[in-house]
């Protein structure tokens, strides 16, 4: 009997630590296969050409894609946060070749 008591309060107290991780704003960062997936979801779908690590900007590491955008003849150069999986700009990037 106090051993499902002790698993109970347990529990409570992982759900509860959990609440307070979601309410802080916390997220997990973005790995670059995940980014990728992000970057082309963009763009509408298609392939990419060239993936590269973005440097940083405004204090916050990003990744770099060009991206053959799906049914039409252009790249698109997409920009993800790698903290929080925001895309930050998609631009044109030229011709695809």
């Amino acid at each position: 009997m106090q051993g499902n008591r002790i698993i109970s309060a347990m529990a409570a107290l992982t759900v509860a630590a959990g609440a307070v991780v979601a309410l802080s704003g916390f997220t997990r960062p973005v790995d670059q296969s995940q980014a990728k997936t992000i970057a082309i979801k963009a763009c509408g779908g298609g392939t990419v050409k060239s993936e590269s690590d973005g440097g940083m900007r405004n204090g916050d590491k990003v990744y770099t894609f060009e991206v053959n955008v799906a049914n039409k003849s252009f790249v698109e150069k997409v920009n993800v946060d790698a903290k929080t999986g925001e895309v930050l700009d998609v631009t044109y990037a030229g011709q695809q070749t």
